[in-house]
This record gives structure tokens, C-alpha cells and sequence, in this order.
């Protein structure tokens, strides 16, 4: 087996090893994602489905599709709403709510604030405190499309 491997140069043993490491994450974090997302995310990243093939099976393009994989990938792997998890004693159900709206589903504060038929003042005091807790908004890489 080492001779197989000796030839691979180390970076990509440890790019190959993260992405798997990623993969592995978005897996176990697919619980948090509903409906048509889930259903999407766990064709892809379960099924090993191509996002040709779910474009086909949902009657949309392929771009739309991966697009929503990339998107709701990163927002997997972001890792914000795991804090607040990780903080929620700080929290009511309703803070962690908007959170997960927030961070997961990617819902926009106005659009919260209409689900949750309240002002769009409160979602903003809402994501303030968050973001005390939880601290800044972290940059987001570029990579590669998930779908190539």
C-alpha cells in the first residue's frame, strides 16, 4: 500500500482528506435541513446522485440544482447555527429559530420576521445578540462547484 501512496505528493493526500472530512460533516449535519433542501442534499450527498440526474428527477436545470447544492453546502459547513447550538442557554427556542431560518435555510430578516409574524425590529435585535454571542460574520471561501 505504500508503494502506491509514495508516489502521491502529501498536499493532495490532505486536499483528498478534507474534502472527505467535509463530506463527512455535511453528511451528519443534513438532520438540520427540511423539505425540498433535504430531500436534495441527501440525493447528492447520500445517493451519490449527480446533480444532472436530480435536475432531471426535480424538472429543473441543472444549474438551478447546483447552485442550491453549493449554497446550502456552504451554509452546512459555515458552522454559525452550530454555534448558537452550542450556546443555547443563551437563547430562547424563538432566538435559536431565527437562527436556524437564518443560517440554515437562508431566509432573509424580512422574510423571518413575516414567518414568524413579528417586526422586522425584533429579527434585528434578534441577529444582534446572535452575533454578540456567537461573534462576527466569518468570510466565506470560494471553492470548487460541487458538480463540476
Amino acid at each position: 500500500m505504500e508503494q502506491i501512496h509514495s508516489k502521491i505528493p502529501i498536499e493532495t493526500l490532505e486536499a483528498r482528506k478534507e474534502l472527505r472530512e467535509r463530506g463527512d460533516l455535511v453528511r451528519r449535519r443534513l438532520g438540520l435541513l427540511g423539505g425540498k433542501d433535504k430531500l436534495v442534499m441527501k440525493m447528492y450527498w447520500e445517493k451519490e446522485l449527480t446533480c444532472e440526474e436530480i435536475s432531471e428527477l426535480a424538472g429543473v436545470d441543472e444549474s438551478t440544482i447546483t447552485r442550491r447544492i453549493e449554497k446550502l453546502t456552504r451554509r452546512l459547513l459555515d458552522g454559525e447555527y452550530i454555534e448558537c447550538l452550542r450556546n443555547h442557554e443563551k437563547f430562547s427556542q424563538r432566538e435559536l429559530d431565527v437562527a436556524r431560518e437564518h443560517f440554515v435555510v437562508g431566509l432573509t430578516w424580512r422574510r423571518i420576521a413575516e414567518k414568524q409574524h413579528c417586526s422586522l425590529y425584533s429579527i434585528r435585535k434578534t441577529m444582534q445578540k446572535i452575533r454578540a454571542v456567537i461573534g462576527p460574520r466569518r468570510t466565506r471561501r470560494k471553492g470548487k462547484s460541487v458538480c463540476g
